[in-house]
């Protein structure tokens, strides 16, 4: 795989001239102004490349991702299947069109929570290959002189949905994605679906059983840049003021949900009477005035005083007092 230094060799675009935008700059740094002030140019086109370190980690990922997407598909197809990725490039989108294929297969992939959408381009040859082996075939190399039918694209795009989980595994040692399927289409979609700006392009070299052809992924530099460095000192909260933590203590109970018990009487019976009541046997509480006041418990633990009443057509309790210690003999 060409790493990040090879890489901005090739993605220079060409000139009028036979030139390329950085040799232009280079020429343009030299010129000076009337003032005798050195000024150098700049192509506003290659704006937002990535690091080094940066394309270094995109290819690391796709690496993990190449060995693990070959595991499944062979899975799925029967088949030996190799998948490759020989070079990392940077590029812009107008580059991408023109790098692909004239038959190929394009999908989508939103990669949450970063921006942008990664674009998964498979050539027509290696796609045919792949939906003859998912249909039971035996996976010949020869393709069609067609484009892939909308049942064709369905399948590819239930395989390639299938191969997300994949990317997200290989993904998770740098950010934790949600990848998700946004489209699958044909060369199409390539002119809407590029974005603007820098791209980062790994191409895989694959083989599945005979057929062999290449693979693209295309990641709009922007989502490497908007992952966020795990780790790292992170600033204390301030203490919160006793008044304040107070307030706040009291708001987090105030959906706390307890169980509330008022208990009218009780009896104390030999355990062979209690195992051998059935239903409709009689009970004698203690002895219990009219008027006498009932024990409220809170969590199983009596706290209060009540006196029994309705509301409406319910039964209810009416708060009387507090019981002495009760507070401090709940857990």
């Amino acid at each position: 795989m060409g790493d990040a230094g090879s890489s901005r060799g090739q993605c220079a675009p060409p000139d009028a001239a036979g030139g390329s935008a950085a040799a232009r700059n280079r020429a343009a740094a030299g010129a000076d102004d009337r003032s005798g002030v050195r000024i150098g140019g700049y192509d506003f086109g290659f704006a937002g490349r990535l690091s080094r370190e940066q394309v270094a980690a995109v290819a690391a990922v796709h690496e993990t991702f190449a060995r693990l997407a070959a595991e499944s598909l062979a899975n799925h197809t029967r088949a030996e299947v190799e998948l490759h990725p020989h070079s990392v490039a940077q590029i812009t989108a107008d580059q991408f069109r023109a790098w692909l294929p004239r038959a190929v297969a394009l999908a989508g992939v939103a990669l949450d929570p970063l921006a942008g959408v990664a674009l998964l381009a498979v050539d027509q040859r290696l796609a045919f290959a792949l939906l003859d082996r998912l249909l039971g075939g035996r996976g010949a190399p020869s393709v069609p002189a067609r484009e892939l039918s909308e049942i064709e694209h369905s399948v590819l795009r239930n395989r390639i949905a299938g191969l997300l989980p994949h990317l997200q595994s290989a993904w998770q040692p740098v950010v934790r994605l949600r990848p998700r399927l946004a489209y699958c289409g044909g060369r199409g979609h390539a002119a809407a679906a590029a974005p603007a700006g820098m791209l980062v392009r790994v191409a895989f070299s694959a083989c599945i059983g005979r057929a062999a052809g290449e693979m693209q992924v295309a990641i709009p530099c922007l989502t490497p840049k908007s992952i966020r460095p795990r780790g790292g000192p992170r600033p204390r909260p301030a203490a919160p003021h006793p008044v304040g933590r107070r307030a706040a203590l009291h708001a987090a109970l105030q959906g706390v949900k307890v169980p509330l018990s008022a208990e009218i009487g009780s009896a104390r019976l030999p355990l062979p009477r209690v195992l051998a009541l059935r239903k409709g046997d009689l009970i004698r509480l203690d002895d219990r005035r009219p008027g006498d006041e009932l024990l409220l418990k809170v969590g199983g633990h009596p706290v209060f005083r009540c006196r029994p009443g309705v509301v409406g057509k319910r039964r209810a309790v009416q708060v009387a007092q507090p019981l002495a210690g009760a507070a401090e003999a709940a857990p």
